[in-house]
């Protein structure tokens, strides 16, 4: 094969990752759209107008939302699109009116072997420190195709400080571009 023709292959697969994540991080979007409520509804004439993404009819009282990053060396060209739109995200649901009570979780994950398999920042109401904590995610490691992505899943569902009041929504999102180890 000729360098052209390397260079070819992986610039389609870089942009068929790209693709697919967009869509992965498009559809979670909408989830938590739809999960918050979010149909514009009838306000009061002295409050100024909002986008119907963060105008629902009504929210839940309490809201946890964990987002799982993969970190690996593969998300290169696509780990600052993926971090931006993590937090366009969060930015949504901390505009929800009325005002829930929020807490976020965030979990980077690489491979066996790398520096990190996990890194878990667990579930608080302290929005700034994880987004400080969003920003320091780099993408390192990795090298082959399937990643620790349920471990990173697991860790997401059964380690964090979830509530236990049947109240709560919750709601994880995964962000990432190669399938877990089986």
């Amino acid at each position: 094969m000729t360098i052209t023709t390397l260079q070819r292959r992986a610039a389609l697969r870089r942009r068929g990752a790209a693709l697919a994540l967009s869509a992965l991080v498009a559809l979670f979007a909408f989830v938590v759209i739809l999960a918050g409520g979010a149909v514009a509804g009838p306000r009061d004439a002295s409050e100024p107008a909002r986008p119907a993404s963060v105008a629902p009819l009504s929210a839940p009282a309490r809201i946890e939302v964990a987002f799982v990053l993969d970190t690996t060396g593969s998300m290169s060209s696509l780990i600052e699109g993926a971090k931006r739109k993590i937090w366009s995200i969060a930015s949504n649901i901390i505009d929800l009116r009325p005002k829930p009570e929020i807490r976020f979780a965030l979990i980077g994950y690489r491979d066996r072997g790398d520096a990190y398999v996990t890194k878990v920042y667990d579930l608080t109401t302290d929005e700034q420190a994880i987004h400080g904590h969003l920003l320091a995610f780099k993408a390192k490691g990795g090298g082959d195709t399937p990643e620790s992505v349920n471990q990173a899943l697991h860790e997401a569902v059964a380690d964090l400080s979830w509530s236990a009041d049947p109240a709560v929504f919750r709601v994880v999102f995964l962000v990432g571009d190669a399938p877990p180890h089986m």
